[in-house]
């Protein structure tokens, strides 16, 4: 058995049910299928290996630690080794690629470029070199499945996320910024920052936008409000930490960014139909 076989995730008949898998000696590959009718629990757990998942369709919620991440198709959100992770909610009809790597080869890596113990970002883009090494991969493994090609390649696919999640990007030039996807940026920075006051107004004034354009542009790109999409990042980081962790209500309410624990209560059960003892009191996934 391929000793990053088991890293991928902690339920029984995951891989061997779900995922198509390639694999060699510092690389292991799962390609997740999507499949309505079967559900991927949650769970969090950690190990040595390092992760990288590749979502290729929206995740709900991703973590790390009481980081939470929606998932979005062409990013890359990595895990350090030894870093607590998982998925917070339970799961079906989803689809991403997971590749765990061998934790001494990725540090003889990164030694190799300079790089000696670097932290890679919270979420990078696939890059198209990544993406055409990582196809090259899975061929050779469900093709001639060379040892020595398939170790090649891999070193290929694992020094291009040290390249795309180490290394700090060049800014672009002043035109181009003035020219970049305004909403995509300000999805991004919500994505950031959603735990800060942020406000309709400030963040419709930082697009440059009259706020109720901007409210409605967004919605038509992104499917919901600016305003929705904050909340419901915060209720998701709330919800981890409320079955996660022992801090107080009002301590999480504060952590997640609801200006009250008031407010906060009233987003919770609108959400949810509990409150947020209620929720806590359920059977939780796993203690961080």
């Amino acid at each position: 058995m391929n000793p990053l076989f088991h890293a991928h995730c902690p339920q029984r008949g995951y891989l061997t049910k779900l995922c198509d898998h390639s694999y060699c000696s510092i690389l292991s590959v799962a390609e997740l299928r999507r499949s309505p009718d079967q559900v991927v629990a949650p769970f969090t757990h950690s190990h040595a290996a390092y992760e990288f998942l590749l979502p290729l369709a929206p995740m709900p919620i991703i973590l790390q630690g009481t980081d939470v991440y929606f998932g979005r198709p062409g990013m890359v959100y990595p895990v350090q080794s030894g870093v607590r992770h998982g998925q917070a909610l339970e799961q079906c009809d989803v689809a991403n690629i997971s590749l765990e790597v061998s934790p001494n080869f990725m540090v003889q890596r990164l030694r190799e470029k300079g790089l000696d113990g670097a932290q890679f970002g919270p979420v990078f883009a696939v890059s198209e070199r990544l993406r055409r090494f990582l196809l090259l991969f899975q061929e050779e493994f469900h093709g001639r499945r060379d040892e020595a090609d398939l170790r090649c390649l891999a070193a290929l696919v694992i020094s291009e996320l040290i390249e795309c999640g180490c290394r700090p990007q060049p800014r672009p030039a002043q035109a181009e910024e003035q020219s970049a996807d305004t909403l995509g940026a300000m999805e991004e920075f919500i994505y950031l920052h959603y735990t800060q006051p942020l406000t309709i107004d400030g963040l419709s004034a930082q697009c440059g936008m009259q706020r109720n354009h901007f409210i409605t542009a967004f919605k038509r790109r992104f499917g919901e409000t600016p305003y929705a999409r904050i909340v419901r990042l915060r209720l998701a980081k709330a919800k981890v930490l409320l079955r996660g962790t022992d801090d107080t209500v009002r301590r999480i309410s504060a952590l997640c960014g609801f200006p009250s624990s008031t407010a906060f209560a009233n987003a919770f059960r609108k959400d949810t139909g509990r409150t947020p003892g209620e929720f806590r009191d359920m059977q939780p996934y796993e203690r961080v």
